[in-house]
């Protein structure tokens, strides 16, 4: 098998994976995992292909990654909508990206994360319910900008407040995202975190990503 294949292999697998992570409340994550990132994203920007992490968050989180591999997931998340939205006939509070990676922590000199894969999944679940009628993306679409999605969802039939998200790659910060919350709007920020989250237990057997690498 070419080394392209096995690339596209595990593409495929692990999108196969995130079908079924649950993103739809990361403020419900314990606070060792989530990580907030602020100031700038100059990883999602395009302009650094790492970033600095605090020790503390990184030195737990490279122990708990290694032990929970199987069950658990370290993923860079961005472009998260706050407020509440209605999932299966039910109103709930969602904290939910639009983009995420997998991510890899590792240490030199001082701590640092990046992203396994350059291109980012999209978190189907949310923009299905978004843009219900809207037609598959084209692949040549920039995912990555923050105007693609700004000009794509002020389209959507729900009232979105998604012009914070063109403030991107400046960052808000944890309290910000906080007062969205109390907010009766769904709110797009520019938002980007590092999360700690479970798998499905579908995920977890044989045909995982995990048990494959």
């Amino acid at each position: 098998m070419s080394k392209r294949n096995v690339l596209s292999y595990y593409r495929d697998c692990y999108k196969e994976d995130s079908a079924d992570l649950n993103l739809w409340d990361l403020s419900k994550l314990k606070k060792q995992d989530c990580l907030v990132l602020e100031g700038r994203d100059d990883l999602g920007s395009g302009f650094l292909p790492r970033l600095p992490i605090p020790q503390e968050f990184a030195e737990q989180m490279i122990k708990r990654v290694e032990i929970y591999q199987r069950e658990r997931v370290l993923l860079y998340v961005r472009f998260i909508l706050v407020g509440k939205l209605e999932i299966k006939g039910e109103i709930k509070q969602v904290v939910s990206p639009i983009l995420f990676n997998e991510a890899v922590i590792e240490k030199d000199d001082d701590y640092y994360f990046s992203v396994i894969d350059s291109q980012s999944e999209i978190n189907e679940s949310l923009t299905q319910l978004l843009m219900p009628e809207a037609d598959p993306l084209d692949e040549t679409a920039d995912i990555q900008s923050a105007y693609f999605w700004t000009s794509l969802l002020k389209q959507s039939p729900l009232a979105l407040n998604v012009f914070e998200l063109l403030n991107y790659p400046d960052l808000v910060n944890y309290a910000e995202i906080k007062k969205a919350l109390k907010s009766k709007n769904l709110t797009l920020l520019p938002a980007s975190m590092l999360v700690f989250v479970e798998r499905s237990s579908s995920s977890r057997g044989g045909g995982s990503m995990s048990s494959k690498k």
